[in-house]
């Protein structure tokens, strides 16, 4: 009571109940099944190689990153390459032969998998529909390593909606000191709201 109330940035939120992930593939209606069979014909030139030790990760995969970094709408921090050498996250790298061009950043967190960040070299990227063979990646390892739930984060709904992920509200609230400023910011809060996709994907059979 007394503080302002919006609506922020909804997280993705894969819910697993599949045993393997032809059964994942298996389910999905015929328009999202073959989108996602044409991405992994595209990107069928790649290799997948999960890092050893995350000190390899290296400046080449960093500046996919950055890339990603710079193309985003909203950018809240640029993170040091260091922040990727951490030993606590799953690192994958799809190469082109030698050349990288792009990877994925997971964290396992008990039986919830959370995807953390991506790059991308976008020279590639239409190519090898590589955002896409990502995505499918993340959706395979958390369906192969029985994770119940898979936190795809808040940015780029609409491709992690059409996984079959379930949006779970963010709020946010504000309260000032000063009454009027107070008053205002209850005000105006609807209108500074993030917009969720409104549109409700059948991305399942059932």
């Amino acid at each position: 009571k007394g503080w302002a109330k919006g609506i922020t940035c909804p997280k993705c939120i894969f819910y697993n109940r599949f045993n393997t992930f032809d059964e994942y593939l298996n389910s999905l209606r015929s328009n999202y099944r073959h989108r996602y069979k044409k991405a992994f014909e595209k990107s069928k030139a790649l290799t997948i190689e999960y890092l050893i030790d995350n000190k390899d990760f290296t400046e080449e995969m960093y500046d996919c990153y950055l890339q990603v970094y710079n193309k985003s709408r909203i950018k809240v921090e640029k993170l040091d390459i260091n922040f990727f050498r951490g030993s606590f996250f799953k690192i994958f790298v799809l190469r082109n032969e030698e050349k990288v061009v792009g990877f994925g950043q997971m964290l396992e967190n008990q039986t919830e998998l959370i995807f953390e960040f991506v790059g991308v070299d976008y020279k590639y990227n239409n190519q090898y529909d590589t955002y896409h063979r990502i995505l499918l990646e993340i959706v395979k390892y958390g369906i192969e390593n029985k994770f119940k739930t898979i936190d795809f984060g808040q940015t780029a709904d609409e491709s992690k909606l059409k996984l079959g992920s379930k949006y779970t509200e963010l709020f946010v609230y504000l309260h000032h000191s000063n009454k009027i400023k107070n008053f205002i910011n209850q005000k105006m809060a609807k209108y500074l709201s993030y917009k969720p996709i409104t549109t409700e994907y059948k991305v399942f059979k059932e």
